[in-house]
Parts: C-alpha cells; sequence; structure tokens
C-alpha cells in the first residue's frame, strides 16, 4: 500500500532514531542485469526480523567472490543506519523511471506502519546517486553477512601443481564456505549451454604499464578439459548436495601448455544459471563464481 509522502518521513525520521516498540521497517534493495536474470544482488533487512543478501554473479566479476544466499538476525544498528540514509536521500520523494527489458534494474522498496514506497530505475539513472548513502549501508549488510558465513556460499578453487620438469597440472573444485547445506546444479550435466561450465583459464602477463596510459589487463583463454567418459558421483548428476563446509574436485587434471610457463595467470571457473525442474528446500546456489588467480613463476 502506498502510503503519503509526509507519513512515511516521519515514520523513517522515527526509526533513525530510537525506533518505538512494534515499529514496522523493511527495507529490500534489488539490482538485476540480463533476460532472464544473468546476474543479480539483493539485500535486504527487516526491523526486528533477518537481514539477507543473495548475489547470482556474472561473468565480468571475475575474482574470488563466492556466490550464495545468506541470513542473520537483523542488527539494530543497521536498520537505523539504514533509515537514516534513508532519510538523507529523502527517498520519499524520489520516482521511479521506465527499465528496459534486459537493461540494468535498480530498486529499493521501502515498507513501514504508514504505507510502502518503491523505486525502480536503469543503471544510467541519476538516482544512483542520490541514493549512494543508501548503498554504501547494504554493502555493508552484505559484507557482514558473507563474513558471517550465515548461509550457503560457494565459491570455485583450483589446485595448481608445477613441478620442476614438465608442464603444470591444474584441478578445479568447488567449497560450500557457509553453514548451510545448498543445491548446486551441475553445468557438466544436461544439454549443452554456453552460460554452463567448468574450466581452468590461463592469462599472459599484460605488458609494462606506460605513465599515464590504461593497460588492456588480463585477457583469459579457455583451456579444454580432457576426454572423459562418465564421471563419478556427484559429477555424473544434473544437480547435487553440498554439505556447509564440504570440498569436492573434479576428478580431471588439466595441463598447462608449456607456453603458458612463462609467468602466465591461471584461474579456475564454475559458471551455471539452470534452475532445478521441481521446487527444492535447500537454497539453489547459481551464477558464476572464480578461484584466486594463481601465477605460474616464468
Amino acid at each position: 500500500m502506498e502510503g503519503s509522502k509526509d507519513a512515511i518521513a516521519d515514520a523513517l525520521r522515527r526509526m533513525a532514531g530510537t525506533p518505538p516498540a512494534g515499529a514496522k521497517l523493511a527495507v529490500e534493495r534489488l539490482r538485476r542485469k540480463g533476460t532472464p536474470g544473468l546476474w543479480s544482488e539483493e539485500t535486504s533487512i527487516e526491523h526486528g526480523g533477518k537481514q539477507r543478501y543473495a548475489t547470482i554473479r556474472g561473468f565480468v566479476d571475475a575474482g574470488g567472490a563466492p556466490i550464495g544466499q545468506w541470513e542473520a538476525t537483523a542488527d539494530r544498528d543497521a536498520v537505523q543506519a539504514v533509515a537514516a540514509a534513508l532519510v538523507g536521500a529523502k527517498v520519499w520523494e524520489l520516482a521511479s523511471a521506465p527499465v528496459s527489458p534486459g537493461a540494468e534494474l535498480n530498486r529499493w522498496r521501502v515498507a513501514t506502519d504508514q504505507g510502502e514506497h518503491t523505486i525502480t530505475v536503469p543503471g544510467n539513472s541519476t538516482l544512483l546517486m542520490k541514493l549512494s548513502q543508501v548503498d554504501v549501508q547494504f554493502r555493508r549488510i552484505a559484507n557482514a553477512l558473507i563474513a558471517s558465513r550465515k548461509g550457503a556460499a560457494l565459491k570455485c578453487l583450483l589446485d595448481l601443481k608445477a613441478p620442476a620438469q614438465g608442464p603444470a597440472m591444474a584441478q578445479i573444485g568447488l567449497v560450500n564456505e557457509g553453514d548451510q547445506d545448498c543445491l548446486v546444479m551441475n553445468p557438466l550435466a544436461g544439454l549443452p549451454d554456453p552460460q554452463s561450465f567448468l574450466r581452468i583459464e590461463a592469462a599472459a602477463p599484460p605488458p609494462p604499464q606506460q605513465p599515464g596510459v590504461t593497460g588492456p589487463g588480463l585477457r583469459y583463454v579457455p583451456l579444454p578439459l580432457p576426454e572423459h567418459g562418465k564421471l563419478p558421483d556427484p559429477w555424473g548428476a544434473e544437480s547435487f548436495v553440498l554439505k556447509a563446509g564440504e570440498r569436492v574436485v573434479l576428478p580431471l587434471r588439466v595441463t598447462i601448455p608449456l607456453l603458458a610457463h612463462k609467468g602466465h595467470y591461471i584461474r579456475a571457473v564454475y559458471s551455471c544459471y539452470r534452475v532445478p525442474a521441481t521446487p527444492q528446500k535447500l537454497p539453489v546456489v547459481r551464477g558464476c563464481t572464480f578461484s584466486t588467480e594463481q601465477r605460474l613463476e616464468p
């Protein structure tokens, strides 16, 4: 129910001070891009309830960040900080703008005991700057949840062995860094899909950087998995349960060409956006996650 601007403003100001007993405040922040959503990030917090964070990362994210879903009891100070940031932005005065299909979508949804207010804008909206301090608070909530490991958090691992003689060998692993079991979609099962893969990638070191010139960065090239027959469990199923803290290793070793033994960077990548055919009780972790890159010393 949309409430009056003045009533929502008053409710937020009260929450930013000393929240009255039984007062209501629930705020959601969503960022999504792609059709279907190939990248999304959703954070929420509710006074007297939970704070949550869920992410489906895309191929542009790189780095060693996990994908998953996290949840914990809402932090009172975080609730007040979000409310104060909303008051500073005068969120009740901001209006939505059209978002094209597949374009970046940004949404803030505020629910108080005096009504609700929702803003939806594209990625190039000037409102992103006006609401930047709200996003700072949500980033702190997300970082705190990831650090707490309260949830399901899938991360890709790289096991790289470089003997004194001969080529290096690499293996791919997955680990659930959270404290909750999760369902992992298997990118090696099912019909071929360009968005679904487990692979090792190599990148040549960039040329020396020139003063005042932005370098090209690393350009990773996928290395093929070796030919294989039927893989042992869990790699033969379309999905599998990864228990809290559990690690699994793909029993295939990728040979790193000797040409890459000249300071090349190596990483492992998991990518799968499929969803189960039937509803699941466990959190379903999907998206793209990278291992920490390692360098083969020249």
